[in-house]
């Protein structure tokens, strides 16, 4: 494969907040050779557009890819890596000089400010690994939280004990 086209997103529900990242790799003949859903955690939406950016370079050399073009919806990701905006956050200086070195690894890569409608499939798989962090982080806090008078808790033996106390003193909703 030598020519890939690539959409990346990235989405943070909060910003910071939970967020996620979506790309869509498409071949010169318009077949997508591969989609990418993924949680990363909790980050700012710019953070999430470049490890959306690190995630598609990464695929594209991968599938054997000499020249990419790359497809964003965020103006400020593509103005910086086509050097007409500075770099000054100190976190984004990480992720764009990482994408600077893997930009290495080809003959060509074009970069592309495209409006958010034209990018509705990364946009669609961003905002779902998005939720889909938020659900895991809301899943764990409930299941680490405190427990309330009557929860049923199991023994070192595996068997079900009494009612389990109250952390608070008083009963929880």
């Amino acid at each position: 494969m030598t020519a890939l086209v690539g959409y990346i997103d990235g989405a943070s529900r909060g910003n910071p907040g939970d967020a996620g990242i979506g790309v869509v790799l498409v071949a010169e003949d318009e077949r997508v050779v591969e989609e990418v859903s993924q949680p990363i955690g909790r980050a700012t939406n710019n953070e999430a557009e470049y490890r959306a950016l690190l995630v598609c370079l990464e695929r594209a050399h991968q599938h054997g890819a000499r020249c990419l073009t790359v497809c964003a919806d965020s103006e400020l990701l593509v103005r910086q890596m086509n050097g007409q905006y500075a770099v000054r956050h100190a976190r984004l200086r990480e992720f764009y000089q990482a994408a600077c070195e893997r930009v290495e690894a080809f003959e060509v890569v074009v970069f592309f400010h495209i409006p958010r409608s034209a990018n509705a499939r990364a946009d669609a798989l961003a905002s779902a690994a998005a939720r889909k962090q938020q659900k895991e982080r809301l899943r764990k806090e409930v299941g680490a939280g405190p427990r309330r008078s009557g929860d049923r808790v199991r023994s070192p033996s595996g068997g079900m004990d009494e009612e389990s106390p109250s952390t608070t003193g008083q009963d929880a909703c």
